[in-house]
């Protein structure tokens, strides 16, 4: 995994401006350009990433790399099928296996199901309609429902295969997304706009026995909708929310922007934090493709600020 250290490389990054890709990034944090082009993706607990590829025809297939830099080369494993068209989530249970729920196959029978990396065996853990995100905690997945406005579910599944929970049913005004397991409780989103007028969107948490704990409405982080969420930096919870993302403070439940989509549309979808990077997924934003958002290091922070005032020299902003 490399480190971005600099503003002024090829313009490809960018620390609180807006750059080539479109995102402007918090003050003090860096962006990078476009990494990779996915409609999906997981970073495992060794640096593995596992890319989903969805085919609307059929085929579509996920593939895992033995690092970020062996995206787009020969693949460690791939998993595909015929029947698959869509992935709703992809997660590392741990360095040697994945978890993915697919809700578009051909055999009209959404599942959730675990692969291994080092045999290539699939096993389907369960039927589960309209399968969305999904997120392995120990020995248990907890996979998000999107059944839509009021029907939203979150169930659980155990890793080892086995009978499933309903843990949460029929909760969110609007449409399920994400669904993640942190400090013992349950996050899941969902967009809050059953008529798709750009309301902001809801984190709806629970207690790993599904009961209802509190209700974040992300108002105050500048975007619309709610799909993917992770946990990184100190801990907070970060959403793709539209033209946005959105932190949440993991102890005042406080909500703040994370950085602006700079273009007219903008709908992020996965994210993941790997080390003390997120990854976010632009493919449906004029980014084109998964980029990075990073604190840069003292010694990277020397390098942006040299370079930032020789660019303003340059253009006469400095005298």
């Amino acid at each position: 995994m490399y480190r971005s250290v600099s503003v002024i490389f090829a313009g490809s990054l960018a620390i609180g401006i807006p750059n080539a890709h479109a995102y402007l990034p918090p003050p003090g944090y860096l962006a990078t350009g476009t990494l990779f082009t996915a409609e999906s993706f997981a970073f495992g607990p060794g640096g593995q990433v596992a890319v989903g590829s969805d085919n609307f025809l059929g085929g579509a297939s996920i593939s895992v790399y033995a690092s970020l830099a062996d995206v787009g080369g020969v693949p460690t494993r791939t998993f595909t099928d015929p029947s698959w068209k869509f992935f709703g989530g992809i997660d590392f249970a741990d360095a040697t296996t994945v978890v993915f729920g697919e809700n578009g196959s051909t055999a009209a029978v959404d599942a959730v199901y675990r692969g291994s990396i080092l045999s290539g065996d699939v096993l389907t853990l369960s039927n589960v309609p309209n399968v969305g995100d999904v997120d392995v905690e120990g020995s248990s997945v907890y996979v998000a429902a999107q059944n839509g406005p009021g029907a939203n579910d979150v169930v659980r599944l155990p890793l080892a295969g086995g009978a499933s929970t309903l843990l949460v049913e029929n909760f969110g005004t609007g449409y399920g997304g994400g669904v993640l397991v942190a400090g013992g409780k349950i996050y899941a989103t969902e967009t809050n706009d059953p008529f798709f007028e750009g309301n902001a969107g809801n984190v709806h948490v629970f207690d790993l026995a599904g009961a209802f704990e509190m209700l974040i409405l992300l108002t105050r982080g500048g975007g619309s909708g709610a799909v993917g969420l992770s946990a990184g930096f100190d801990g907070d919870i970060f959403v793709a929310t539209g033209n946005s993302i959105s932190r949440i403070d993991i102890n005042t439940s406080s909500v703040t922007p994370f950085g602006q989509f700079t273009g007219p549309f903008a709908f992020p979808t996965t994210i993941d934090f790997s080390g003390n990077r997120l990854f976010v997924n632009g493919i449906y934003t004029e980014t084109g493709g998964t980029f990075a958002v990073s604190v840069p290091e003292p010694a990277g922070m020397v390098a942006i600020v040299v370079g930032s005032l020789a660019l303003l020299r340059r253009r006469g902003g400095v005298r």
